[in-house]
């Protein structure tokens, strides 16, 4: 089947989102589809200077990537031309989008089977909302994902408590599950051989709400423990290092690309994941109440301890202290108990691992791509 994304992601970039489409498509394509990623051609935002957009992402040439330059992103300009471009360079038989605009365009526009993916509420703008309801309902739909169940229940709530929805999480690339490291091989590459303490290590975005300054009053407690921060871009990570002058136990290693992400799981004895309440995506908006991070599956993948904000929509994954130890966002003692705990009690901490690597299995982005066809087609 010709499978056609359809994303106002900018691509290569370093957000979150353009990592979920990239992932999609390949999953798709794994499954023996033909498929083809339209993406906006926004050269000014995009990674500067990435020859290959398929290595930068760590996914496998198994898709194409077309790029076009419509008017007006956002709006049914954006819908029509991102539309009528998929239908002229993949003729699609099935569309999968993010944009509440495209759902509207692949189905009034293009007229072929869609689904509409949501990763927050699309309720936020009337004009919007109308889109959403309208395309939703029409002949074409096949379904809404929401990435968690409070985004579901919302959405069934606010706009259309008839038409299928699909809880489908966030998820993790099965090659991760596949590699095999050895802890002391990645320290060594990664300039780590040297640490005799416990490495701890929060990998993600440093937008406010994802925790950072949790961080660093961990670090300020516990000397006998590395901090280790991945992630961020130049200026964030500037003015961090004026916030933590003189800890000499807190590293911040700036952005990863992916295929380097799960050595440094692989390297660290705890991963943080201290979400607060207000947690921003890169666009500014406020995700806490229906975020499902790719970090948490990711995290998952590679058997270490797991500490983290006890955020309803992450306990939709997380069980405390079966798979991953969940902490009040703002108790920094309990936090602090809670690793100090696992440095003393190793086999509980590997047995915690273990399990969430376990648990993951069913999350990954192949399953995921499965499971969406089955309902959809």
């Amino acid at each position: 089947m010709r499978i056609c994304y359809l994303s106002n992601s900018m691509i290569p970039s370093r957000t979150a989102n353009s990592v979920h489409v990239m992932k999609m498509c390949q999953a798709y394509a794994q499954l023996g589809h033909d498929v083809t990623l339209v993406v906006p051609d926004r050269p000014q935002r995009c990674e500067s200077g990435v020859a290959d957009f398929h290595a930068f992402y760590d996914v496998q040439p198994v898709f194409d990537i077309s790029h076009v330059r419509p008017r007006r992103p956002g709006k049914l300009w954006y819908a029509g031309g991102m539309t009528r471009h998929a239908l002229a360079v993949a003729r699609p038989e099935f569309i999968h989008t993010r944009n509440e605009w495209v759902g509207w365009g692949a189905g009034y526009l293009a007229r072929r089977p869609f689904v509409l993916e949501l990763h927050e509420s699309p309720t936020h703008s009337y004009v919007k909302t109308k889109a959403v309801r309208h395309a939703v309902r029409g002949k074409y739909s096949r379904g809404v994902i929401a990435i968690t169940h409070a985004l579901a229940k919302h959405f069934s709530e606010a706009i259309a408590s008839d038409v299928n929805v699909m809880v489908e999480p966030d998820a993790v690339d099965q090659a991760w599950l596949d590699r095999a490291f050895d802890q002391t091989a990645i320290r060594n590459d990664l300039g780590l051989g040297q640490e005799t303490r416990t490495v701890i290590t929060y990998v993600g975005s440093l937008h406010a709400g994802r925790g950072i300054e949790l961080i660093i009053r961990l670090a300020e407690r516990l000397s006998n423990c590395c901090f280790l921060i991945v992630g961020g871009n130049d200026d964030q990570i500037e003015r961090l290092r004026g916030q933590t002058n003189g800890l000499n136990n807190l590293r911040l290693l700036g952005f990863a690309p992916q295929k380097r992400v799960p050595e440094y799981l692989a390297a660290a004895d705890i991963l943080l994941m201290p979400y607060q309440d207000g947690v921003k995506s890169s666009s500014g908006k406020d995700t806490s109440a229906y975020l499902s991070p790719m970090k948490m599956f990711e995290y998952m993948s590679a058997g270490r301890p797991i500490v983290s904000s006890t955020l309803p929509v992450l306990e939709e994954i997380l069980e405390h202290e079966t798979n991953a130890l969940c902490i009040a966002a703002d108790c920094v003692d309990s936090w602090q108990s809670s690793i100090q705990k696992l440095i003393a009690e190793p086999g509980y901490a590997q047995a915690l691992g273990n399990r969430a690597r376990l648990d993951v299995q069913r999350y990954t982005w192949q399953e995921r791509a499965k499971r969406i066809l089955g309902q959809a087609i």
